[in-house]
């Protein structure tokens, strides 16, 4: 595979996980739930979706790394 092409497929995985993690942060601003079990719910659902999101700009961060890599 050429650097072109692995610098393309980069920026798309990049990017789908930019959209991931905006959708995450939409999820996470939403309040919570008056009634006391869905809060619950909503709280464990919010811890998920925060390591998701670590997750998912831990991998940003690591493809940015391989971009930068290739431009050398």
């Amino acid at each position: 595979m050429k650097n072109e092409e692995i610098e393309n497929k980069l920026k798309t995985m990049k990017a789908d996980l930019q959209r991931r993690r905006s959708a995450i942060d939409a999820d996470l601003g939403v309040a919570l739930d008056p009634d006391s079990e869905d809060r619950i719910t909503q709280v464990e659902n919010d811890q998920v979706l925060t390591e998701m999101r670590r997750e998912a700009a831990a991998q940003i961060t690591s493809i940015e790394a391989a971009l930068e890599r290739l431009k050398r």
